[in-house]
């Protein structure tokens, strides 16, 4: 067995474990689906509270509703195209609950302050707004060179368990910058703009 063969293992026996209770205790797959959804909420509200350990254990959590509601519909026999659809749509919204806990995040924390300070220096609000977005998509590329390869590698290791996935992805991948591009891009833009729309002094005394 190789390496990455012990390790899908590893990781498939409590999946398996949670999978056979799920279709023992006869839980629909579009239950555990919206059970993901939840359990993200939890996690959105976690990361819009700078708790960034237990937002990550939470996600975790969610994430493995997300990965069994595929199997266990394949075991019960409940594979339809509603419920594709619905694990489909209640993801989306599982991105957005994280997105916008993440826009909150960014928006309450001291850049702000930090803000006002250039601006009191001298930079005018369009060369902030300007200096957030450079930022931002400096760290959605540096995501991107190591995200997508890794989501790739992934996949390719675990595709045999994966329901009706495919090994390139490209409409999910593409989703999921865009989503990037956007949480990162909001989550600077709004602190500079409540910055500009303020005034320098007042925000240095936001914080």
């Amino acid at each position: 067995m190789t390496f990455t063969g012990f390790i899908g293992t590893v990781c498939m026996f409590p999946m398996r474990a949670i999978i056979a209770a799920s279709v023992a205790l006869r839980i629909h797959p579009n239950t555990l689906t919206l059970i993901g959804l939840l359990i993200n909420i939890a996690a959105a509200v976690a990361l819009g509270l700078n708790h960034f350990m237990m937002a990550g254990v939470i996600m975790i959590v969610a994430n493995i509703f997300d990965f069994i509601d595929g199997k266990v519909a394949q075991e019960t026999n409940t594979v339809s195209r509603f419920g594709a659809f619905w694990d489909s749509t209640l993801d989306r919204f599982s991105d957005i609950a994280l997105f916008l806990g993440l826009i909150y995040l960014y928006a309450t924390l001291r850049r702000t302050s930090e803000f006002g300070l250039r601006m009191a220096l001298g930079a005018d609000a369009r060369r902030v707004r300007r200096m957030v977005l450079s930022e931002a998509m400096r760290l959605v590329i540096g995501g991107t060179i190591v995200g997508v390869p890794l989501a790739i590698a992934t996949t390719r290791l675990l595709r045999n368990q994966l329901f009706g996935v495919e090994l390139v992805d490209v409409p999910s991948i593409v989703v999921a910058l865009v989503v990037l591009a956007a949480s990162a891009a909001i989550a600077g833009y709004v602190p500079a703009s409540r910055a500009a729309r303020v005034g320098p002094l007042e925000a240095l005394r936001s914080d």
